[in-house]
């Protein structure tokens, strides 16, 4: 669907509605799980016997370096293929490497399930904004985008709260 052939029935809205609620929640398990990692880092140095530099730097630029390196290429494969998906297998990618960082027995170990965990959620993004472009005439995207983007807050909030209590158990 086209800005030119928007139908804004009500069912195509509610049908817009219901992808943009979808997107909301994925978007705030991914910050949910991202910020985990975070709160939850001193109870991960502790068990691994590592530095904070160590810590700081898997969780900090080296997420982030693969995350941002992943997201280009897999944001041109959604621009030809099917990005719904594209955003269901990085969740479960994502999902899958999260467990993993759970299992890690070793330093290395955990830092390679978070290195998997940002391609996951690379995943996600690029291909979430052309799908809401895809349901929302211009008018109306902005406003769109600004819900899906509560995701981050309420996903990292969440994160760190879950994580705080976690770690104090």
């Amino acid at each position: 669907m086209t800005e030119t052939d928007f139908d804004p029935t009500p069912k195509t809205r509610r049908y817009a509605w219901f992808v943009l609620v979808m997107l909301l929640l994925l978007y705030f398990i991914n910050y949910a799980d991202r910020t985990l990692a975070n709160a939850l880092l001193e109870k991960i140095k502790e068990t691994y016997q590592v530095s904070d530099t160590y810590m700081g730097f898997v969780i900090g630029p080296a997420f982030a370096f693969v995350y941002c390196l992943a997201a280009i290429p897999i944001a041109r494969f959604a621009d030809r293929t099917n990005r719904v998906k594209i955003i269901a297998l990085g969740a479960l990618v994502w999902s899958l490497f999260t467990m993993l960082s759970g299992l890690a027995k070793t330093p290395e170990m955990f830092a390679v399930s978070r290195f998997g965990v940002g391609i996951g959620e690379a995943a996600f993004l690029a291909p979430a904004y052309s799908l809401l472009s895809d349901y929302f005439p211009p008018k109306r995207r902005a406003f769109a985008f600004a819900i899906m983007n509560l995701g981050v807050y309420f996903g990292g909030a969440f994160g760190n709260i879950g994580g705080t209590a976690l770690a104090a158990s």
